[in-house]
């Protein structure tokens, strides 16, 4: 066993009486079940995503239909955080409030000595950091071992002496599974780009899915069992109970039981109903090899899961310099493909030192860095459309003016060639600003711009197709200010910015 048991006998203690565990079992097995609801709803929304999403990029859906899925009834309950987790808050507590009850009745049949764990484990095993990864599973056994043994003939040919667990093995392995792989599931989601993304993500959840309502349905049956064998006589040779008196103590009594007999003793080792073990063994085991195929299909090299607000301050960088033959004459047709394109993929090429604009206002890059183009917008039409362009990796940046008043976001985007960039133009120009990434410096002038809510604050922004480049720039003030009266020095800092960045940067392209 795990640690002490504890001291205590049948019937010690201020709980004499085994209470009913009828209404608890139910309000569990049905929250239960609205959780697997919940769930499976999910899982039918990142299929309706991945059709819309194919269809959108074969011409057959529009934008409407990219917003409607995020908006309608569904996509609410499935895309924000709050209906899953209130679902899942609201079962684990109905479950832990019959738990606790089936702990104490436990208790009173077979005495506190046969549980590994004191009560307060039934609660704190959850919450306690690494030892959550076990400790319910040993709550739950000993309290399944203990009532069981009502209900066990000890001197019954053929039956253990002491009842198996299979049925709460099988439930835990499922569970525990199910919380190991569901980050992957998240992570991807939080990735899809292109079509194949879409389809990944919703095979996944399908087999997670299987996995949850494994792991849900065996709850039930777990609750159902204990709950059955706490409520029914036990059998002859196990523990004997009489129905308690309509009054106790002189005042009026639910319908209880009340303790007669001792419990048995229970040596041994545990035996019986392996098969639920088998079954929940083999069913952890299929998940998991379909989801690590899944994920290795799906992703060749393990992306990142940070989506970072602020990107690294730059270093002085040499004028790069063109490493094609000096016989070989740069034509501006070899910007339409990633194949003839000489550009290197750096902030020192498609990235001014600095600029200045319409006004006379001079900028200087700050900041500097790569980004996964999974990460450069929010908006789910851009993602979708820069990454089945063969949208990668793109370059940021960040430029503020001389007097510190003003910060531009500039993101450059190579596609895989120039139709795919014209595609990729076509539904994303003239989004909403907001719909871009913004970026800051982590520090000087601007850092603090991203440690605040920007979207009331008054921008300007611009998108421009330059060959195979699609190229994004935000200009706002730093002081997030919501004045209309200036927004020329805006616009002129923000369109200055989309001409200067791009492959025509590069000294070897001009």
């Amino acid at each position: 066993m795990d640690g002490a048991p504890e001291d205590g006998a049948p019937g010690e203690g201020p709980d004499l009486v085994v209470r009913p565990l009828g209404g608890r079992a139910a309000a569990a097995a049905a929250l239960i079940v609205v959780d697997l609801a919940q769930s499976l709803s999910v899982t039918v929304s990142n299929w309706r995503d991945h059709g819309v999403a194919r269809d959108y990029l074969a011409g057959r859906a529009t934008d409407t239909d990219l917003v409607t899925v995020d908006s309608d009834f569904l996509g609410v309950l499935t895309k924000s955080w709050w209906p899953g987790l209130l679902t899942w808050t609201a079962a684990g507590v109905a479950f832990l409030v019959w738990l606790w009850r089936a702990r104490v009745n436990s208790e009173v049949l077979a005495g506190s000595a046969v549980h590994r764990r004191r009560r307060g484990w039934v609660v704190g095993a959850w919450m306690a950091p690494v030892v959550n990864l076990w400790f319910p599973y040993v709550v739950v056994a000993d309290v399944w071992r203990a009532t069981a043994a009502r209900h066990t003939c000890v001197d019954e040919p053929g039956v253990p002496s002491r009842p198996g667990t299979g049925f709460v093995v099988a439930w835990w392995a499922s569970f525990v599974l199910f919380g190991y792989l569901r980050p992957i599931e998240v992570r991807l989601i939080a990735n899809r780009t292109t079509e194949q993304d879409f389809l990944d993500v919703a095979n996944l959840t399908t087999a997670l899915m299987a996995l949850w309502a494994t792991a849900g349905v065996l709850a039930i049956l777990v609750i159902r069992r204990i709950t059955t064998w706490q409520t029914a006589p036990a059998a002859d040779g196990a523990l004997a109970a009489t129905p308690a008196q309509p009054e106790l103590d002189g005042s009026p009594g639910r319908p209880e039981t009340r303790i007669t007999a001792s419990a048995p003793a229970v040596p041994g080792r545990a035996r019986g109903l392996r098969a639920p073990i088998v079954v929940g063994i083999g069913i952890a085991a299929v998940a998991a090899v379909t989801v690590v195929a899944l994920v290795a299909a799906s992703t060749g090299e393990e992306p990142s899961i940070m989506v970072e607000s602020t990107i690294s301050p730059t270093k002085p960088a040499s004028t790069p310099t063109h490493t094609s033959s000096a016989t070989a004459k740069f034509s501006p047709a070899d910007l339409d493909s990633i194949r003839t394109d000489p550009t290197p993929p750096t902030a020192s090429a498609l990235l001014p030192e600095s600029f200045t604009d319409d006004n006379g206002v001079s900028y200087h890059r700050g900041s500097d860095g790569i980004r996964d183009c999974s990460h450069t917008a929010s908006d789910h039409t851009i993602r979708l459309a820069l990454g089945n362009g063969g949208c990668t990796s793109a370059v940021v940046g960040t430029y503020v003016d001389d007097a510190g008043d003003i910060l531009v976001a500039v993101t450059v985007l190579p596609l895989s060639d120039d139709q795919a960039a014209t595609t990729a133009y076509d539904r994303v120009s003239g989004r909403d600003v907001d719909d871009w990434s913004m970026w800051c410096p982590q520090q000087g002038p601007g850092s603090q711009v991203c440690d605040h809510e920007t979207s009331d604050a008054r921008k300007s922004g611009y998108t421009v197709r330059e060959h195979r480049y699609i190229i994004a720039t935000t200009a706002l003030y730093i002081s997030l200010a919501r004045e209309t009266g200036q927004d020329d020095r805006l616009d002129a800092a923000a369109r200055q910015a989309a001409r200067d960045a791009g492959p025509l940067n590069y000294p070897g392209n001009r």
